[in-house]
């Protein structure tokens, strides 16, 4: 991914692109992070917290699953330029400088299944 490119535009391009295929799951993502909004989940709404960067990205774990709603479920660890780690549910960022992500492709079957204010994963 490049410098200036919305993260979540470039995975909804992934979802649909791999719409045929059940689940990705990211294996690795390196690089810096800019205009980034991650959010903690209180148990009914995420408290959002905001970084304008840039940042560099320590750690991504999530999955993309093309065919359910929502289709992208990422947690992300941040660093400032001293060494500050932040960290929580990805809901957007920014591209500062380059982003390399790595995803494995799986076809183990997926839905979400309600439970209260939640969609949960669960297999087919």
């Amino acid at each position: 991914m490049k410098d200036g490119e919305e993260l979540q535009k470039n995975l909804d391009l992934l979802v649909s692109t791999f719409k045929f295929i059940p689940m990705l799951t990211v294996a690795s993502a390196l690089g810096m992070l800019k205009d980034i909004k991650l959010g903690f989940w209180n148990g009914s709404e995420y408290e959002l917290h905001e970084f304008k960067g840039p940042v560099e990205l320590l750690s991504i774990s999530g999955i993309i699953t093309p065919n359910t709603d929502p289709s992208c479920h990422f947690h992300i660890t941040i660093a400032d330029r001293d060494g500050s780690a932040s960290g929580g549910h990805l809901i957007e960022a920014r591209v500062y400088n380059t982003l390399e992500m790595v995803l494995i492709k799986s076809h183990i079957g997926v839905k979400r299944v309600p439970d209260g204010n939640l969609k949960k994963l669960g297999l087919i």
